[in-house]
């Protein structure tokens, strides 16, 4: 867990996080809609992005999560440091925000690719 804050319109934080490959991350930004700040109020809208260990967007989020807040979830191929970025989705508004992260203990079931054992 991280609390930040967002000081100026266009900031980003991001956040160094060791993924292991297979595994199942849980990522869950609070900002004013879920209780965890006020990031996101008004018409800002809190902003989550992963990113790879050269800085290349890989997956990102603007809702999904309580109150609407973002919500992600995330199983790398690859393991080593990825990024966490948080930010405004439209880089005009300002607050604070707590930041969760968390390795989920649900299984997927088959693969969301072409390496699936579903047939």
């Amino acid at each position: 867990t991280a609390s930040g804050s967002i000081e100026v319109p266009g900031d980003a934080d991001w956040f160094k996080v060791t993924l292991q490959a297979g595994a199942t991350y849980i990522f869950d930004l609070r900002g004013a809609d879920g209780g965890g700040g006020t990031l996101g109020s008004g018409s800002a809208e809190a902003y989550l992005r992963l990113y790879d260990t050269s800085g290349y967007s890989v997956k990102s989020m603007y809702d999904g999560g309580v109150g609407g807040d973002p919500l992600m979830s995330y199983v790398p191929t690859v393991s080593g440091q990825y990024y966490l970025g948080v930010s405004d989705l439209f880089n005009t508004g300002t607050g604070a925000y707590t930041l969760r992260a968390s390795v989920s203990a649900v299984a997927d079931d088959y693969a969301g690719n072409t390496s699936t054992t579903g047939l």
